[in-house]
């Protein structure tokens, strides 16, 4: 459906978006966003929540468009560094998207993302950069490490399968403090380098998340632990290449201190370091972050397993302004440095300030639908 252009100016480089429908591989209407990423070799894709079916739609088709008109052609997700790795290695098409957390991996919206991997034969690589271990490394990580010649306790291989259950056990403090010691033993037989390293440095954040009541310092220790385990991908096993990053927009979100909600106070969340804030500090002009919001519709709730509304756009915001003129659209505010409020970042938190502080791009979406769960 067509989109008129506003007749008055918009605060930022903004263009419509002809459609959000993977199906359609005639991407013209992604060129602005292609030209705004220009020579970056890391582009960031977030959401607003897990459960933005609209959104998972829409950050599925400007994939495609990287990955077959702008060189892109590894996707990273928000899953596990070791099982993405694992599931890739068994099997390189769709079918590895087992690995991914199951807010993407049990929903209808993604199908289409796994069709693609599939018919891109391998030219489009998966892989994963959380230290969460997501399902393929129950089965496969305690033998992999063995198999690298590992010198550990029988106590060590027990504590580390019980951290890989879906609900893992809680040791006794003396216990904890035992599985680090071996951890430790154990991370000083690998090479420094080595995606071994890397695992193993994600063990020891998970088990602070699992084991310190999943307190505030924890998210941040896993937020710095993916952007380390994407920067060793971009260093050592995808060097030269040029990697999409998909994931939620806290993640994806920089600079919170920034911001302030709409009563004009700081975030809860200002002084965590996020992935986006530690990739921005290593990349520079080779990083492009693209969030998504919307103006209304509704979107699936994981945590009350409900469709719940997404608040109504207030008069002047960002999204209330495209929402006049488009279905659809991307806005381009790296380096416009314009005040304005709207929902940049996640969970539709109402949010006051310099989005270029906060976000290179803008998916904007006007009718937001929830990701539908595929039942068994």
């Amino acid at each position: 459906m067509a989109q008129a252009q506003p007749a008055t100016p918009l605060p930022y480089d903004t263009h419509p978006i002809r459609t959000l429908d993977p199906a359609d591989t005639d991407y013209s209407d992604l060129h602005p966003l292609g030209e705004a990423i220009g020579g970056a070799r890391v582009v960031v894709l977030g959401e607003q929540t897990h459960g933005d079916g609209a959104a998972l739609l829409a950050k599925t088709r400007v994939v495609q468009y990287l990955h077959a008109e702008r060189g892109f052609d590894v996707l990273v997700m928000e899953s596990g560094f070791y099982d993405c790795a694992k599931a890739w290695a068994l099997t390189p098409d769709g079918r590895a998207a087992r690995c991914w957390l199951p807010v993407w991996r049990d929903v209808v919206q993604t199908d289409a993302l796994r069709r693609y991997l599939s018919a891109t034969d391998g030219s489009l690589a998966l892989a994963g950069m959380d230290n969460q271990l997501t399902g393929v490394a129950r089965a496969h990580l305690i033998d992999d490490l063995r198999a690298q010649g590992i010198d550990a306790p029988e106590r060590f291989w027990q504590a580390l399968s019980g951290l890989m259950q879906p609900v893992p056990a809680q040791p006794s403090a003396e216990a904890q403090v035992q599985f680090y010691a071996d951890l430790a033993a154990v991370q000083a037989q690998v090479p420094p380098e080595s995606s071994w390293a890397q695992v193993l440095d994600g063990v020891a954040v998970l088990a602070g998340q699992w084991w310190g009541n999943a307190d505030i310092d924890s998210y941040i220790r896993r937020d710095v632990q993916m952007a380390e385990n994407l920067l060793w991908l971009l260093e050592h096993r995808y060097a030269g290449r040029k990697l999409i990053v998909w994931t939620g927009g806290y993640h994806a979100v920089r600079n919170l201190h920034t911001a302030r909600t709409a009563p004009g106070t700081p975030l809860v969340y200002a002084s965590h370091t996020t992935t986006a804030d530690v990739l921005h500090a290593a990349l520079g002009d080779d990083l492009y972050v693209i969030n998504t919001t919307a103006a209304g519709g509704t979107f699936f709730d994981y945590e009350t397993q409900t469709t719940r509304p997404v608040p109504a756009a207030e008069s002047g915001t960002f999204e209330a302004r495209l929402a006049t003129h488009f279905t659809a659209a991307f806005a381009n505010v790296q380096g416009a440095h314009t005040p304005m409020s709207g929902t940049p970042a996640y969970n539709y938190v109402p949010l006051a300030g310099d989005w270029s502080q906060l976000v290179d791009g803008v998916l904007f979406i006007r009718e937001m639908t929830p990701s539908e769960i595929r039942r068994p």
